[in-house]
């Protein structure tokens, strides 16, 4: 048997050349766990009411945010009764000309900002990247449930079949 928690880290920006942080994003989430100064999750689920994490509604990044120096690299426990495909998080172009949705079958979702950045290299299309150039939203298991026996086990045995699975939805307007 072996620990299996599979994800990508593709970055997203609906508006090219411009900060993340004025998009709007929602996700469907109640609850995060905390991680340490490491980034090593703690074991505990915590609200996010009344917390920079609280994306229930749909709002700003900046907004949630609350301050220019704030970075978000956290784990989102998504509200799900099932592992069927279910919308997960929306996000939207600041003026609202694009958006995107994230369905997923997983349990959790990470979102991180980009906060830390560098310019160099620069992407794929020639524009440098900079802080809060684009973000990750990333479908996944429980972070580190090897070492919290609450937390759902990520574990693929023999003979079983690992799959999840996670789509990616734009949509104009």
């Amino acid at each position: 048997m072996t620990a299996v928690n599979l994800t990508h880290h593709s970055y997203f920006s609906l508006a090219p050349g411009k900060s993340i942080r004025n998009h709007r994003l929602q996700i469907h989430a109640s609850h995060y766990t905390p991680f340490d100064a490491e980034l090593v999750p703690t074991g505990e689920i915590r609200s996010v009411a009344g917390t920079p994490y609280d994306f229930r509604n749909l709002r700003t990044i900046e907004e949630a945010a609350g301050s220019t120096d704030f970075a978000y690299d956290m784990c989102l426990v998504l509200d799900r009764a099932e592992d069927r495909l279910a919308l997960a998080a929306t996000l939207q172009a600041p003026e609202g000309e694009l958006a995107m949705e994230v369905h997923t079958t997983e349990p959790c979702l990470v979102f991180y900002d980009a906060a830390n950045l560098p310019p160099n290299p620069p992407g794929l299309d020639g524009r440098p990247h900079f802080p809060h150039a684009g973000l990750c939203l990333e479908p996944i298991q429980f972070p580190d449930s090897a070492n919290y026996p609450w937390f759902r086990p990520a574990l693929l045995r023999p003979g079983d079949l690992y799959r999840h699975i996670t789509e990616y939805r734009f949509r104009a307007g």
